[in-house]
């Protein structure tokens, strides 16, 4: 497979073009946030200028289109993650409410003091912060699965760790060692133990194919704009089961029936629950824009690898942060 043309890609960032003292911008924050590519900066500005207009609640021909575009956003990103159906996309506001949702919705409807929460010490923050807060609300017990020296997780001792445990939730790799983790292998042994399992899956889902069905988590949380998408825009994948059983974590008016009804649930299953709808329309729309990224696929991730391999080697001498030695450790042990 011929090695994608990074030339031609950069040129459709705008912000490259760009130079600061008079030196063209070297852009290393994607694990941050991504930049943006000229499609998806045009397709986000043709919707607000051409075609804006509420979703799923009205019927006029602008309305219908941006409903269509929408429902088509949430079809192209079930079929980038392998989702066995739209419907078990959930659009969130970013990937922090997509882990708060599943932890403060299905966390308060399953679990007891004592229940045991298991993380890893490679997690963002965002999949801790929300198991603390539990954790101090109603007493559940963390369990955390230490690293090795070169920055892996370590997993000799994960069966005594699972023992017992009600939720296993990990990061896929990590924002700061860019490890690679075997989600696979953790998915399983969290099911044997019984244990709702969840994947952080910020930093992976932009950097490799992504097969939802083949990791067999209930949940698998990502955000837009470490893949140049905009801010403001994240998913929620769950199976149709698993969002079936999830309580809602937001009131809003797409619950209700009529002004006198009293809600029960029956009548909403899944995505209805679960969608904000009309407050990132914007995002969500062209969130589906994913021909430009399509076109990368698989070549980039292999690609990005090899230029990191590359930048690994210059780096023999360089004083860095211990972190930092480790990540660059585990990543030339991979070569």
């Amino acid at each position: 497979m011929a090695p994608p043309d990074w030339e031609r890609i950069r040129a459709d960032f705008p912000v490259l073009r760009r130079e600061i003292d008079g030196r063209p911008i070297v852009y290393l924050d994607s694990a941050n946030t991504s930049q943006k590519p000229e499609p998806v900066i045009e397709a986000m500005a043709s919707f607000m200028r051409d075609g804006y207009a509420p979703i799923n609640r009205s019927a006029y021909r602008l309305a219908a289109a941006a409903t269509d575009a929408y429902e088509g956003a949430r079809a192209k990103v079930a079929r980038f993650i392998n989702a066995a159906r739209p419907e078990e996309v959930v659009f969130t506001r970013n990937a922090t409410e997509a882990l708060n949702m599943v932890a403060q919705s299905w966390g308060r409807a399953n679990l007891s003091p004592g229940d045991a929460v298991v993380l890893s010490h490679m997690e963002h923050h965002a999949n801790i912060v929300p198991w603390q807060m539990l954790a101090s609300e109603i007493g559940i017990e963390l369990r955390f699965i230490p690293l090795t020296d070169d920055g892996l997780l370590d997993l000799s001792d994960l069966s005594d760790l699972l023992d017992g445990a009600k939720v296993l939730s990990v990061t896929a790799m990590s924002n700061v060692l860019g490890t690679i983790n075997p989600v696979e292998r953790l998915v399983t042994a969290g099911r044997e133990a019984g244990c709702m399992v969840m994947i952080d899956a910020c930093q992976s889902v932009p950097h490799g194919v992504t097969d939802v069905q083949a990791w067999g988590a209930d949940f698998v949380a990502f955000s837009g704009h470490k893949m140049l998408g905009p801010s403001g825009i994240g998913v929620l994948w769950g199976s149709s089961a698993c969002l079936d059983d999830l309580p809602p974590f937001m009131w809003h008016a797409e619950l209700g029936r009529s002004m006198r009804d009293q809600w029960t649930g029956d009548h909403h299953r899944g995505v209805q629950l679960h969608d904000l709808g009309e407050a990132v329309t914007t995002w969500q729309v062209r969130y589906g824009q994913r021909a430009w990224l399509r076109q990368l696929e698989p070549a980039a991730g292999r690609g990005e690898e090899d230029a990191a391999l590359r930048a690994v080697a210059r780096l023999d001498g360089v004083s860095f942060p211990s972190s930092v030695r480790l990540g660059w450790r585990w990543l030339r042990g991979r070569d």
